[in-house]
């Protein structure tokens, strides 16, 4: 039979995990990041939002931030400063989607990686 403790413990685990989040790393985002990443502006435009950057793992982000195409951006950054809010919108492993799976794909349909006007998050193919 349960006890009434593990049900408040069970009840109360997402609240525990929302409240570990490091303040710092959300600050750092909201300061250099979410003007663009968590906001109408940057929805309207190629700008992915940051349910998308979620998808995604923290190395992948780190690694746009230290030499991908967000690097003048995040130049202003030290690099533990890119690792935490790496740290803080990632997700630390991924599912393997198929391309018409993928949020914000292509309205043509064709995959990502077969469009040249794509110029990816962390290299690939340029215009």
């Amino acid at each position: 039979m349960k006890t009434w403790s593990s049900v408040a413990i069970l009840l109360a685990a997402p609240f525990l995990l929302a409240g570990a989040e490091d303040p710092f790393a959300r600050q750092l985002f909201q300061k250099h990041c979410a003007s663009c990443h968590d906001s109408a502006t940057g929805a309207s435009g190629r700008v992915p939002q940051v349910s998308v950057l979620r998808t995604m793992t923290p190395a992948a982000i780190q690694r746009t931030l230290d030499g991908g195409i967000m690097k003048a951006q995040a130049s202003l950054l030290s690099p533990d400063e890119r690792l935490k809010i790496a740290s803080l919108i990632g997700t630390a492993s991924t599912a393997a989607q198929r391309p018409g799976d993928l949020a914000n794909k292509c309205s043509s349909g064709t995959p990502p990686k077969q469009s040249t006007a794509w110029a990816s998050w962390g290299g690939g193919l340029a215009n």
